[in-house]
């Protein structure tokens, strides 16, 4: 019997969500982009396991944007895979952790706004 490879797995996934109507090309640029880093670290892998999914992610830990897209399309496969009797490692919730956002500097004084210059428009009238 013919097992599926990764790559076989995967072009079905994107396919079934293609044919219930998701363009879905940004999922299957990631979960491409992961067959891809699997074939290359652990060729025999037929199913998202802990390993590959860790060393996937450590590639876009200093995108944001990025990891938290690569994670949830391997979250959405990985459920995929499991509804279908196949072992597969699902991402914990809680996993990722949004980055701190940068607080924005706002003037506490007049005098401050004066000597920034930042002030412009119909705001110079008021000061």
């Amino acid at each position: 019997m013919h097992s599926e490879s990764l790559p076989e797995r995967i072009d079905r996934f994107v396919s079934y969500k293609r044919a219930n109507g998701y363009q879905y090309q940004t999922g299957a640029y990631y979960l491409k982009k992961y067959a891809g880093f699997v074939m290359e670290t652990a060729p025999e892998t037929t199913a998202p396991d802990k390993v590959s999914v860790e060393g996937f992610l450590e590639k876009f830990q200093d995108t944001p944007g990025s990891l938290y897209n690569a994670a949830a399309f391997l979250r959405e496969f990985s459920r995929y895979l499991a509804a279908r009797s196949i072992k597969a490692y699902l991402i914990p919730s809680g996993r990722l952790h949004l980055p701190t956002p940068v607080q924005p500097y706002f003037p506490r004084n007049k005098k401050s706004l004066r000597s920034s210059g930042n002030v412009t428009g119909p705001w110079r009238i008021l000061i």
